[in-house]
């Protein structure tokens, strides 16, 4: 049910803001947030009731997707080093 509801909000988003590789935000009262992230087919979410200003989220999301990149990166650089038949 989250995940629908996510991909609801991120649709509705992308609709209104032109497309992917963008920042969107959405307030719930004074301290909640969620902040959402798209990168190509990658949907990175942030829902903070912290006090957390948007930027510094986005750049959590930011961050957590290099990782996420360097360690995909890096196992399939070790999965062809491995066997060289792909």
């Amino acid at each position: 049910w989250f995940t629908a509801a996510l991909q609801a909000i991120i649709s509705v988003a992308e609709d209104a803001g032109g497309g992917k590789d963008k920042l969107h935000s959405v307030a719930a009262g004074p301290h909640h947030k969620m902040v959402f992230l798209t990168r190509g087919p990658v949907y990175l979410v942030a829902l903070a009731a912290t006090g957390e200003s948007v930027p510094v989220l986005c750049r959590q999301l930011d961050l957590l997707h290099s990782q996420l990149m360097s360690i995909l990166t890096n196992a399939v650089e070790r999965a062809l080093k491995k066997s060289s038949r792909f």
